[in-house]
């Protein structure tokens, strides 16, 4: 029915942010592990516990929309 179609069309809208964000996240991380490796920039400690934070929110919307 329409209720079907309206819950999956909002749980694939939630699941193209949560992509959306976890890309732009892996891009952040990579970025400093790519600077780290080859050009001995130190990975700043506050940055890895916010992207670790945002990591763990990311999971927990994910974990969310799979129990809905």
């Amino acid at each position: 029915g329409s209720t079907d179609d309206g819950t999956y069309s909002s749980i694939e809208s939630s699941i193209q942010s949560l992509t959306s964000d976890r890309d732009a996240l892996a891009a952040k991380i990579r970025s400093a592990l790519n600077a780290a490796a080859f050009d001995g920039t130190p990975i700043d400690e506050k940055s890895a516990k916010q992207w670790i934070s945002q990591a763990h929110g990311l999971i927990e919307q994910a974990a969310s929309l799979a129990s809905s």
